[in-house]
């Protein structure tokens, strides 16, 4: 019997190298197939560097995608937090997310239908000026 492949999606989301060294942590937002943000700053970038790697291996993590940031509050960047809101959203996040796009196009927000992305109504907004 042959051994199953792992898919596309989660041999992206795996952190792991083609050597199998990394964490093998499992980043859904994770864009490139490989190691995350961490394991390469530790293992490739800063492998001759005890003080970068000490700074890296402290720096926070993103649970979803794998970067780090020095400034990442909580547990997960703003990038996956968006990507996140459009694939499990709630209609007060799609409204707000619709709303703030369409200011942005039009300058202003008058009478118009909002919809979600699957075309359902959120609100109508009656004329603000």
């Amino acid at each position: 019997m042959a051994e199953s492949q792992p898919s596309d999606a989660f041999a992206i989301s795996e952190c792991r190298s083609e050597d199998n060294t990394g964490c093998g942590g499992i980043f859904p937002f994770k864009s490139r197939a490989g190691l995350c943000a961490r394991c390469e700053a530790l293992d490739v970038i800063h492998k001759d560097n005890p003080e970068k790697q000490k700074h890296f291996e402290n720096m926070p993590q993103c649970k979803s995608c794998g970067t780090q940031r020095s400034q990442l509050s909580g547990d997960t960047c703003g990038r996956c937090v968006q990507q996140q809101a459009w694939e499990k959203p709630t209609n007060q996040c799609r409204a707000s997310v619709v709303n703030t796009v369409h200011g942005q196009l039009t300058g202003r927000l008058k009478g118009d239908l909002h919809y979600a992305p699957d075309g359902v109504v959120i609100q109508q907004k009656v004329s603000q000026y």
